[in-house]
């Protein structure tokens, strides 16, 4: 990707400079999607922005809820594999009557009891619950990680969009004033009886297509502010304030489309969340096959103190350590259906995680094709401003010695505007595709903007 120095400034207009200056300042220009303004002590860069919306934004804050959720949740599920300790105290009276009996049937009674459960085996349930929930915390790891990057590309994209809408509003009002400072100069000429009134109409007729062209760019560039300001929070009064932006560094770029599809698939964050929540619902199949269909061995230890239970008076104390196997069946065998729908389940995620690798595949495929469109349209438009200079260069000689009209001129001067505006919009889908195709592999982070 061609980036170096920043753009200083733009290209006078046709009338006050030389052919020569403007092709010179295009040159500067294109190598780099700016403000294409000097950049101001105190500016922003996108390097400093970025870091505030990504901390503070509501989508990051979400998926990172999420990521909390799931973190407890895991810390949860290995609780299965702690004892529990039962407290138990109960105070009230009893009336027993029975042939062999306290003198009074009546009495107040009490009863403290402790027991520790700890889970033997459960023929997997347990393990595979733990199993599910620390897949589901990677799940919502790497959607945070997608969220993240998600946000990062429409930033730069917005920031990239914000500078190339000021930069083709400049070219078109540089346009504009050109053709009406040469429609006055012509309309003068007409009044003093040297000039040709179809040459004023034909100027006219460029005027309006000059205006036409700068009220679409100020709609342009209302619409990029309106973006800047729903990504960032706010709206700079002036791109003045922003720093140049270059593309990713070309040894952080894939170099072939299947170097991109192989990254992608190890790395793309959309991905890997996929692949985790079809790992979850397979582990969920074996915790329901644990819990459902098998019995529940547990090793129960307890102790227990007694005062005046059960019509014996005075205190008791029983002290028990027990191997107990619990096996809860439902008649009407609903455990085979709980089976199934963890089966149903698994496989659905799984066909999800084929569907969203292959629309991973096409999103790098897509993404590779734009960056080398974009290439070959930015060298193709750059080579047309040349063109464009040269052709005014000669057609302004030509004009001097009477043998080119002035809607020649006008229409020279109006395609290198054009041409100018054009080449530097390719430069600036450049730098985009550079980095959608970075954010479609997983590999966009703040190492790789400048």
């Amino acid at each position: 990707m061609r980036s170096g120095a920043r753009y200083q400034g733009g290209c006078a207009t046709v009338r006050r400079a030389t052919v020569k200056r403007c092709r010179r300042s295009l040159a500067f220009a294109l190598v780099t999607v700016v403000a294409g303004m000097p950049t101001l002590a105190g500016a922003q860069s996108i390097q400093e922005l970025l870091p505030q919306i990504i901390d503070t934004h509501d989508k990051v804050a979400a998926a990172h809820s999420r990521v909390e959720a799931a973190r407890n949740r895991a810390r949860e599920t290995l609780g299965g594999w702690f004892p529990v300790l039962t407290l138990q105290n109960q105070t009230g009276y009893e009336h027993v009557e029975r042939p062999q009996r306290m003198s009074d049937p009546s009495y107040h009674t009490w009863q403290s009891d402790a027991t520790l459960t700890q889970l033997l085996w459960d023929f997997g349930g347990t393990n595979s619950r733990i199993e599910a929930q620390r897949l589901v915390l990677e799940q919502t790891s790497s959607e945070e990680t997608a969220v993240r990057q998600n946000l990062m590309q429409e930033a730069l994209t917005a920031y990239v969009n914000l500078l190339r809408a000021e930069r083709l509003l400049d070219y078109a009002r540089q346009s504009e004033d050109n053709v009406r400072r040469q429609t006055g100069l012509e309309q003068a000429r007409v009044d003093r009886g040297s000039g040709l009134s179809t040459d004023v109409l034909q100027a006219k007729t460029q005027l309006a297509g000059a205006e036409a062209r700068r009220v679409q760019a100020e709609g342009a560039v209302q619409i990029a502010r309106n973006r800047f300001e729903a990504v960032f929070g706010f709206v700079p009064p002036s791109t003045k304030g922003l720093v140049a932006l270059k593309g990713p560094a070309g040894d952080v770029l894939p170099t072939t489309l299947d170097t991109a599809l192989a990254r992608a698939r190890d790395a793309n964050p959309s991905l890997r969340a996929a692949m985790a929540a079809a790992g979850a619902q397979r582990a969920m199949t074996g915790s329901v096959m644990g819990e459902r269909l098998f019995p529940r061995v547990d090793l129960v230890a307890s102790n227990a103190l007694k005062h005046n239970v059960d019509a014996l008076e005075g205190d008791k104390m029983n002290t028990s350590v027990q191997v107990r196997a619990t096996w809860s069946i439902n008649l009407g065998m609903t455990a085979v259906n709980s089976l199934r729908a963890a089966e149903a389940e698994a496989q659905a995620a799984g066909h999800s995680e084929g569907d969203t690798r292959t629309q991973v595949e096409e999103k790098v495929r897509n993404a590779w094709q734009r960056l080398e469109t974009s290439r070959a349209n930015a060298r193709i438009l750059a080579n047309q401003a040349n063109i464009a200079g040269e052709f005014l260069d000669l057609a302004r000689r030509e004009r001097q010695l009477g043998q080119r009209s002035l809607i020649d001129l006008l229409s020279g001067e109006t395609a290198l505007y054009n041409a100018q505006a054009d080449a530097y919009s390719a430069e600036a889908d450049v730098i985009i595709a550079s980095y959608a195709l970075m954010a479609s592999v997983g590999a966009l982070d703040m190492g790789q903007i400048r």
